[in-house]
């Protein structure tokens, strides 16, 4: 059976007489279907395309000689050289112009902005005026409203200088005297009616009612274990759901209670049902604060305890860790100069576009470009065929990003994308 590499190199081959275009991303099932519904099929066996009612065109073998990179001559590659280094002079020659000419209207400016103020009055500052400190003189003379209080003060005191008060009298505030027989008599004090406790004992307290109840100490403890209770069972609840991995499970959990009468409810006050569409942690929450488990029977996972490796397992489990980390290593090292061209393809292509140059062309460019990258690969993408997806499908949405009319990214918002979808740099 060919694989997905070969079917594209006999279809790459194949175009050079009948255009097929591959879509992007196409997957081997996809190319079989592909040149079906163009009229033509796949012999595994003598690896070729065929039509029926035409002879066979192209072998797998002819195939690979047909689609091998046009090798440049060594005019052509003086001739990119030469241009490229006429691109690169003439942009630090327009460079130089630009700074210097900035310079000169810096110099032109601080120039113009001295001579002005040379040219501007200088304002006089009045020297700063000292407050004379008048000399101590003896005390200070009260004048006005002042003086008046004071003389009203000296009367005050001089008229209620102690008199002699008779027995059985008492001078009043005003300074009159009063017989103590004169004074108003105090209100006697209201006697309540007599009660029992609660309890119904014989004790008297009055100002009591007979029904009053008093909490006692017991009944507090009760009830606050009780809450402690129910503290426990909300702890224990959170760490449940908090397991719940599954977003989909957690979604139709909060809209079965949309569908419950509090959901409805709370539909009807805030104009809209419970959002489902949040993060993970924000769904729990959600579940957790509405108490859906009261009305909702929500499975919880149970906790997975950690098994105790013995020694044996633990040295197996080792070795195996290091082979695969082995075989991880191989595999990366086979897979990054295919990463490195895709990083500094996006980098040239879309740093071109950003200058100004046509996005259809540089997409036309960047296509060649890849066909020529495949055949120098040609032995990593035929082992992985995921990986050569994976990295294809990064260049066709390369593609995409040349041809459409959006705004050009920055060079920062281009870093950005590259850790994104390439991980570290």
């Amino acid at each position: 059976m060919l694989s997905i590499t070969e079917i594209r190199t006999l279809i790459r081959a194949h175009n050079k007489l009948s255009k097929i275009t591959i879509p992007a991303g196409a997957k081997r099932d996809d190319l079989i279907k592909l040149l079906s519904d163009k009229g033509y099929s796949i012999n595994h066996k003598l690896k070729l395309i065929v039509k029926p009612g035409k002879p066979s065109l192209i072998t797998l073998k002819k195939a690979k000689k047909i689609t091998e990179p046009v090798k440049k001559t060594d005019e052509q590659k003086a001739t990119v050289v030469s241009k490229k280094k006429e691109k690169e002079e003439k942009k630090k020659e327009e460079t130089k112009a630009v700074v210097k000419q900035a310079k000169k209207e810096a110099v032109k400016e601080f120039k113009e902005k001295k001579k002005a103020a040379q040219k501007a009055p200088k304002k006089k500052v009045a020297p700063p005026v000292k407050k004379e400190t008048p000399p101590a003189s003896g005390p200070k003379k009260v004048k006005g409203a002042k003086a008046k209080n004071e003389a009203l003060r000296q009367k005050l005191i001089a008229s209620n200088k102690k008199k002699a008060v008779p027995k059985g009298s008492h001078k009043m505030p005003d300074g009159s005297i009063m017989k103590n027989k004169d004074m108003p008599k105090k209100p006697q004090r209201k006697v309540l009616k007599e009660t029992q406790k609660p309890s119904g004992s014989d004790v008297v307290q009055p100002g009591k009612p007979a029904d009053l109840k008093i909490e006692s100490k017991k009944d507090a403890t009760e009830e606050k274990k009780a809450k402690n209770v129910e503290r426990v069972k909300v702890v224990e609840i959170r760490k449940g759901i908090n397991r719940i991995k599954d977003v989909g499970y957690l979604r139709d959990i909060i809209n079965q209670w949309n569908s419950s009468p509090p959901g409805k409810k709370l539909e009807k006050s805030r104009g809209a049902p419970l959002k489902t569409t949040d993060a993970i942690t924000i769904l729990r929450n959600k579940i957790i604060l509405y108490k859906m488990y009261d009305i909702i029977d929500i499975k919880i996972p149970e906790i997975t305890r950690r098994k105790k490796l013995t020694d044996e397992e633990r040295a197996a489990k080792k070795v195996a860790a290091a082979a695969q980390a082995k075989v991880d290593r191989d595999k990366s090292k086979i897979e990054s100069p295919v990463r490195t061209l895709v990083n500094k393809l996006y980098i040239e292509f879309l740093k071109r576009k950003v200058e100004g140059e046509d996005g259809k062309e540089l997409a036309d460019e960047l296509e060649e470009q890849w066909d020529d990258s495949y055949d120098e690969f040609d032995d990593v993408f035929e082992d992985d065929d995921d990986f050569f997806e994976e990295m294809d499908g990064f260049i066709s949405k390369l593609k995409n990003k040349l041809k459409s009319n959006e705004p050009s990214l920055t060079m920062k918002e281009i870093s950005v994308w590259r850790k994104a979808n390439y991980g570290k740099e």
